[in-house]
């Protein structure tokens, strides 16, 4: 594979100041003193004094684990090279760039919390306590409608309606200091009309015939309209569904299903940016099935559709860990040619020349 081509951001002349400042901290690394270790103290002062510090104390300090500077620990680097930190970097790059992604596609990673307005809070709970005033008072009227009843005689409501024929027979009404008295009420009158013992015949009734029955017209009624169907989901729609329908599959550990769902994605998605990172998550759901052959192919596959791609790094030293014999060099020194700072670099630099 051929050299990359620039980079559109890339800044040559903050390459060079980074790199002139490495180098400086570099050389002040190496040739800084070295900072004496605690043994090395202890036998200074009991030179000095030897009432202060005793030659026992000195022995013992001898006799300890040295103490390693931090400078030593830090051009060590010991994580650079590591497989499964890399991996941990990836995974978290992958993460943030997959969220990225769906931005970019008009996809909320999440749908947006709706505001909480202080009148719409005022509001509601002025209708709550209204509604518990109600609900009280509700209460109150049960609890003496219920006393009324249990206090009630049995025979009480046989006795509702009738009229005393003596109440309010005699009223008096006080008018300037004297007392007048209501007249009585006169009895109504009896009817002369005498009752005849038996009732005259009736005479007979002549029921006229019954209409006949028109039969009215049916009216059909019109059916409704059918409603129409529904729009099809829009490209970003469908990307973000197989998106969750993947990951709900992975975290139900259905890794089949997952991979033919990150697989659809990728068809769909294109050259863009969610299929870069659907291959991201193949891959690891590879790495994790132990499918060695399938991670294989993977990697061929990714490298032909994205050749600098987000993952074109660890593709390419993925292959060339799988190569044999003198292929295994000479991919290396291509690695090299393609990736001069690739995270692979200190490997390949090793694999490369132990081939030559």
């Amino acid at each position: 594979m051929s050299a990359r081509g620039p980079d559109p951001e890339h800044d040559p002349e903050l390459d060079a100041l980074l790199g002139s400042v490495c180098e400086s901290v570099d050389h002040e690394l190496r040739h800084a003193p070295v900072t004496w270790d605690f043994a090395a103290v202890l036998a200074r002062a009991h030179a000095m004094d030897p009432t202060q510090v005793d030659a026992d104390d000195v022995r013992e300090a001898e006799l300890a684990a040295p103490v390693v500077s931090l400078a030593h620990e830090r051009r060590r680097r010991p994580t650079h090279d590591d497989p499964a930190f890399q991996r941990l970097i990836a995974d978290v790059r992958a993460d943030a760039e997959h969220d990225a992604a769906l931005r970019m596609h008009g996809v909320a990673a999440m749908p947006p919390r709706a505001e909480v307005r202080p009148l719409r809070s005022m509001l509601v709970g002025a209708l709550a306590m209204a509604a518990m005033l109600v609900l009280g008072v509700g209460l109150l009227e049960g609890v003496r409608y219920v006393q009324q009843q249990r206090d009630a005689a049995p025979d009480e409501a046989l006795h509702q309606g009738e009229v005393d024929a003596q109440r309010h027979e005699r009223a008096e009404v006080e008018e300037g200091g004297e007392r007048a008295e209501r007249p009585r009420a006169r009895p109504a009158p009896t009817s002369a009309t005498t009752i005849p013992s038996e009732p005259a015949p009736l005479e007979p009734i002549t029921l006229a015939p019954a209409p006949k029955r028109v039969a009215k017209p049916s009216v059909h009624k019109p059916k409704p309209k059918q409603v129409g169907a529904a729009p099809l989901p829009s490209l970003a729609e469908r990307i973000a569904a197989i998106d969750a329908e993947a990951h709900a599959a992975w975290k139900a550990r259905d890794y089949a299903r997952a991979q033919s769902s990150f697989e659809a994605l990728i068809e769909l998605a294109g050259d863009s940016r969610l299929a870069d990172l659907a291959y991201g998550d193949l891959f690891t759901l590879a790495h994790r099935t132990g499918d060695a052959d399938r991670e294989l192919a993977l990697w061929k596959r990714y490298l032909a559709r994205f050749p600098d791609g987000r993952f074109a790094d660890d593709a390419r030293a993925g292959l060339c860990r799988r190569a044999a014999g003198d292929a295994r060099a000479a991919c290396w020194r291509g690695y090299l040619d393609d990736f001069p700072g690739g995270s692979f670099r200190a490997q390949a630099e090793r694999e490369s020349s132990d081939g030559t």
